[in-house]
């Protein structure tokens, strides 16, 4: 916005062709500048590959480790859960091992007492082995639970990194979109000091140009020639209406070099009026003087 303000109210005299041609023009450094104001971008795209050096290395630091805490957990789960079989095994080893010398104790006992061959042992036998299955069962039962709680973990700590994941995309994708507009705003603010520089020394410049021009002049016209085709009009005190200088017309032609030299130096003071308050036009400050001319009243 403030960009369109200084192109809609800096506008080129009809003579500025020939001053940019002129060595004034190539003496004030103004190429440079306009140079410079190619660094301050406004496309989308390249203030979003500003933005993304900016904050994406640390981006993607923080998303990678989220994912090597989630692999790292999930590996020692799985590593619990290929524990398990052994550790079971083991436990039903035991528990077989521990009902087999029951039932041979149980055997001699009865033996020892002549009841070798009687029901009695054909119906402990059956109760041992009752117990056996049930024991069994509970280290099958135990196994189960312990590996569905490895399981839901496992899936707790998917989740949780997918949703740390999903969290910190949109903290970077907030970052990012806040990040743009600053340096958007940056540019914009940037590039218009550049611009008020520019005019600032192009009405400068200028204005020595066409001291320059007015100078030349002077010296192929003769002094009256010169007072009646260039000086000013001079305001009359008590009627506040212009007095008029001799000449054969009885009115003096003003110049259209210095109708030019005028404009240039109203537009650009009407141009930094209006941007006040909207940029600060502190680095130009002292060079730019509004209203201006170079022209001076003869004495």
């Amino acid at each position: 916005m403030m960009e369109t303000v200084v192109k809609e109210y800096i506008t080129e005299p009809a003579d500025m062709q020939a001053y940019k041609e002129s060595a004034y023009y190539q003496s004030l450094g103004i190429e440079p500048l306009q140079e410079m104001l190619k660094q301050y971008t406004k496309d989308d795209a390249a203030l979003r590959a500003q933005a993304e050096a900016q904050y994406r290395p640390a981006y993607e630091s923080e998303m990678e480790a989220i994912r090597q805490q989630r692999d790292a957990q999930a590996l020692g789960y799985k590593q619990q859960m290929e524990a398990l079989a052994p550790a079971y095994d083991r436990q039903r080893r035991r528990a077989n091992q521990a009902y087999d010398e029951s039932v041979v104790s149980l055997n001699n006992a009865l033996t020892k007492r002549g009841m070798g061959r009687s029901s009695l042992v054909s119906t402990q036998g059956a109760y041992l082995e009752n117990q056996r299955n049930q024991a069994l069962a509970d280290i099958d039962r135990e196994e189960m639970d312990d590996i569905q709680a490895i399981n839901e973990r496992i899936a707790l700590l998917t989740s949780q990194a997918a949703e740390s994941q999903k969290s910190l995309a949109r903290n970077y994708a907030q970052q990012l979109e806040s990040r743009i507009s600053s340096l958007r705003e940056q540019n914009q603010s940037a590039a218009l000091s550049l611009q008020l520089q520019i005019a600032a020394l192009q009405q400068k410049g200028y204005e020595a140009y066409q001291k320059w021009l007015l100078d030349n002049r002077k010296v192929v016209l003769d002094e009256k020639e010169y007072d009646a085709e260039y000086a000013p009009v001079v305001s009359s005190g008590s009627s506040g209406k212009s007095s008029k200088t001799s000449s054969s017309s009885g009115k003096k032609k003003t110049s259209e070099v210095v109708k030019a030299a005028n404009q240039v130096s109203s537009v650009i003071s009407s141009a930094l009026n209006k941007l006040k308050g909207t940029a600060t036009v502190g680095a130009v400050s002292g060079v730019i003087r509004p209203g201006k001319s170079s022209v001076q009243k003869k004495g």
